[in-house]
This record gives structure tokens, sequence and C-alpha cells, in this order.
């Protein structure tokens, strides 16, 4: 008979199998569907009651398709393998220097534009004018610099190490796979007219002394805790995650911070518009009598960023200052006829501020 077998220790045992959703040594038992099953990032298995099969895991995150087990991103796997052109201009036997090229079109950071770069040999480019500083600094730096850092930080090119560099252009196949892959990425289409290529190749410490420490593919060390990202004029800036961290040799490791491998900016006047200041909406005029409690309401806006409120109070009175949203509310206790004064300060992240001091 199908499904049953002899137990050859005792030639008068039939042993049968369960049906799929029991188990036991009498079926009586349900079968733990989620024993079979992992769930898409742990999230949480929920077995399916016999007489039913299976598991069952909560929706994919959002972002992700799939049924809750195998989860895809959205916009698919995009990936930027290195890119290497066949022929490049060589920097080496520097301490501190850079590689100064002309760019072939006007290049708008910041809205400033910029004809000329210079790739530094301590894992920055600069546009506009030198900058190889070799200590790493977290991101605005000084309003007249304009920098972009893949891994900023005190190396040495010397013999084999050394920087690398070209302008890309034209039909090439690099042009092609960056267009390829920054479309996927923003989700619209890009075509770039020309790229500047930079790859500092084999550079170690400038003491030599950590180039033997490897951390998966490409990044190998850090001297003093690399900075990454970008700054333009002090005001737009941007630091990655890792940057100014132990952890930033961890960089190139897929996983360590996102699925993405790739560390990718968006410089151009899109993103870099002019910064203003919060804006304040309130009276100019506070009217209180002795012995009343009053309010006074402002609304404190600035679009796309975050803001910080005080208020400098002179005078010694009872009162409370509370935030509900962008509605910020002073409530003023006046038990005695005296002189007073406040004023409300809105500050945003770019240090950028706001004042009124109601008459």
């Amino acid at each position: 008979m199908e499904g049953i077998e002899n137990d050859t220790s005792n030639p008068l045992i039939l042993m049968c199998d369960c049906m799929k959703a029991y188990e036991g040594n009498y079926c009586e038992d349900d079968f733990d569907g989620c024993t079979e099953v992992s769930c898409f990032n742990d999230a949480t298995c929920t077995d399916v009651p016999a007489p039913g099969t299976g598991a069952t895991c909560p929706p994919c995150p959002s972002g992700y398709t799939g049924d809750g087990i195998v989860c895809n991103n959205e916009r698919g796997e995009v990936f930027l393998p290195f890119l290497y052109p066949s022929n490049y201009s060589v920097f080496t036997d520097v301490v501190d220097g850079s590689a100064n090229v002309a760019l072939p079109a006007t290049l708008q950071f910041g809205g400033i534009s910029y004809n000329i770069a210079y790739i530094s040999s301590h894992g920055l480019i600069s546009f506009g004018s030198v900058y190889n500083a070799y200590i790493p600094r977290n991101f605005p730096l000084d309003n007249n610099l304009a920098v972009v850092a893949p891994y900023w930080d005190d190396s040495i090119l010397s013999g084999s190490r050394q920087l690398r560099y070209q302008i890309v252009s034209g039909s090439s196949s690099l042009i092609s796979q960056v267009n390829t892959f920054l479309s996927s990425f923003i989700e619209d289409n890009f075509e770039a007219d020309w790229l500047l290529w930079a790859y500092w190749h084999d550079v170690c410490s400038y003491d030599d002394s950590i180039c033997s420490e490897h951390e998966c593919n490409l990044i190998r060390w850090t001297l003093y805790n690399a900075a990454v990202g970008y700054s333009v004029n002090g005001t737009f800036f941007e630091n990655h995650q890792l940057s100014r961290n132990r952890s930033v040799v961890n960089i190139d490791c897929k996983g360590a911070v996102s699925n993405w491998t790739n560390v990718v900016y968006r410089i151009d006047d899109l993103s870099t518009t002019a910064n203003t200041p919060p804006v304040i909406e309130a009276s100019e005029n506070f009217m209180i009598a002795v012995g009343e409690t009053a309010l006074y309401t402002l609304r404190i806006t600035d679009p796309g960023d975050s803001i910080s409120v005080t208020i400098e109070f002179d005078g010694e009175l009872p009162y409370t200052f509370n935030q509900d949203g962008s509605i910020w509310t002073l409530n003023v206790t006046l038990s005695s006829l005296v002189e007073f004064n406040f004023t409300v300060i809105a500050t945003d992240s770019f240090n950028a501020t706001s004042t009124i001091t109601p008459q």
C-alpha cells in the first residue's frame, strides 16, 4: 500500500505517513509551517492551522513588493559597477597636492558656476580653488569652498599609489552606464554629456602604518576617521551617515548603511536653491492689563527645514511658551504694573535667523 511501510523492529506494526498538515506519533499535532518559512527581514511568521498548510508573513515593507517571504525593491537592484576608462592621466609622488582639470563645460554647483576642478591627493575634489587639507572635517566648510569628498583622509601618493583621472565624454560606454544607473536610481531620464572620473589607486595612509587593514573590497583604512559628503559655500552640505566615524571603512560594504554600495549626491540647482530664513507670522503688538493672562500666538514656518525657536524675556513675569506644529503660543500673566518686553527668535539648520519683538 502506498504510504505504508513495515516497521522492521516489529513485523506486526505498520507505519503510516501523516497528512501534510499534521505531525506526531498519531498525527494529532498541527505541523508548524513556519519551520519551513523565513519571512523577509525576520518579520513574525504565522502558521496556517490544520487542516490548512503552510505559513503566512506580514506584507512587504514600504518600497518593496512580494509575498512577505521574498520582497524585492520596487525600483529593482540598481548598482553602478566600477568604471575604468581605457586612457587616463596619472598624478603621483605627491604628499599634499592636486591635479587641476579644466572641465569641458560649466558645472553648476550650489548655484555657482565652475570651470576647473582640483583633485586632491587626500581623496576630495574642490572646484574653483585648490583645497588640500589633509585632516578631514565635518561639513560645512568655509564660505568660499566648494568640495566633494568621496573619501577624505590623510594619504600619500608614491610609486604604485596613484591618483588616476580623466574627463570622459561622447559615446563612451562609461557614459551609457552612468546614464542607465542614474535614470533608474532617480526614476527619471538622465543623460550626462561628460563625467569627471577619479580613482585613488592603492592609496595608503600618510604614515604607512595601517595599509594592511582590510574591510570589504576597496576601503582599507582610515587615519583620522575619513569624511564623506559635500559642502558648497558653507551653506549647502551633506555628511554621509558613516562620515567622521571609525566605521567609515565599511562604506563600500553591502548593507553597511543600506542595500546600496554606491553613494549618490545631487548638487545641481534643483537641490541647492538659496536658503531662506524662517518666516514668523504674528502681530507686532501685544496687549495685556494688570491682573490678566494674555496669549500671543505665532506661526513659524521654514518649508523643508527644521526650526529651533527660543524666547528672550526681559522681566520677572510668569509665562509659558508652547508649540503645536507650526503654531507657538506665549502665555503671560501680569499680576502687577511692571515693564517688560520679549523677543522670539527662530533659527533653521543653516543658522539663518528671524526675530520679532512685539511693542
